[in-house]
């Protein structure tokens, strides 16, 4: 029983990792360095705690196949560095089983988000909450929709990653 709560807490903590993602993302359109290294840091934890057999090399695949096609909408201009790089560690947690569901979810999040930020409310709300400095420039990184309005895509992976941190969480 002892490693069912080190695993669920390993789960809680990329659940808040996810949640201060979100947050760095909607404030400045940066996702820090150490949260996906944080991610990854909290899977080997997982894999020795879980009661569960871990799809770990599911998990790294998955990990890769978004490092790779993440990198190259990066290159493209259509996703922030720190979003692919969240992406890519959040993909190492769904692995095979929950893999759909995480690009699924986020692609789902990231249209209502991008549908939002066209509105005149969405606008205003994301200008609420970030930083003076970037909402005076709104010259951040990051993927844009129209009008070159700039998205804190990590909002929507990290929508997607704490669904997979609560499944993860309840299959001991």
């Amino acid at each position: 029983m002892v490693t069912s709560f080190l695993d669920q807490l390993a789960c809680l903590l990329v659940a808040a990792v996810a949640l201060v993602a979100a947050w760095s993302d909607l404030r400045r359109f940066r996702i820090p360095n150490a949260l996906p290294v944080l991610l990854l840091a909290l899977y080997p934890l997982h894999l020795a705690m879980s009661d569960i057999v871990v799809d770990w090399q599911g998990g790294l695949s998955l990990a890769l196949i978004l490092l790779t096609g993440g990198f190259a909408l990066f290159a493209a201009g259509l996703l922030g560095a720190g979003d692919v790089k969240l992406l890519a560690a959040a993909g190492l947690w769904a692995a095979r089983d929950l893999g759909g569901e995480l690009v699924l979810i986020t692609t789902l999040a990231g249209g209502a988000l991008a549908f939002t930020l066209l509105t005149p409310w969405g606008h205003l709300a994301l200008a609420a909450v970030q930083a003076p400095e970037a909402a005076a420039r709104n010259l951040a990184p990051g993927i844009t929709g129209p009008g070159g309005q700039a998205m804190p895509y990590g909002v929507a992976i990290a929508i997607a990653l704490l669904v997979v941190a609560a499944r993860r969480a309840y299959q001991l």
